[in-house]
């Protein structure tokens, strides 16, 4: 005889803290602040030692380069090279290809 049990828990979870501080300095970057340079993404057929950027951080006057990362509580933004991303008034994050 096969059963299958399913077991459903409610209540609040406490999650473990998460900090990007935990590999690399942190680094001013003129107005903005980088997080921490030093990590390492292929693309564009090649390596690229590319900067880390807290979205809170960020103003809408800032302009930043790809290659690079910004990074937020609910997602991840890659920044290929050529790109360049902006907030608008809005808040909102666009990006253009430069």
């Amino acid at each position: 005889m096969n059963q299958k049990l399913r077991f459903t828990q409610a209540g609040i979870l406490n999650k473990p803290g998460f900090s990007l501080h935990t590999r690399f300095e942190e680094i001013q970057n003129s107005e903005r602040e980088c997080v921490h340079a030093g990590y390492m993404l292929f693309t564009a057929n090649q390596w690229h030692n590319i900067p880390v950027y807290r979205r809170e951080n960020l103003q809408p006057e800032d302009s930043i380069h790809g290659p690079a990362i910004i990074v937020e509580k609910i997602s991840t933004v890659v920044v290929e090279p050529e790109w360049e991303p902006r907030l608008n008034e809005c808040n909102h994050l666009i990006l253009q290809r430069i």
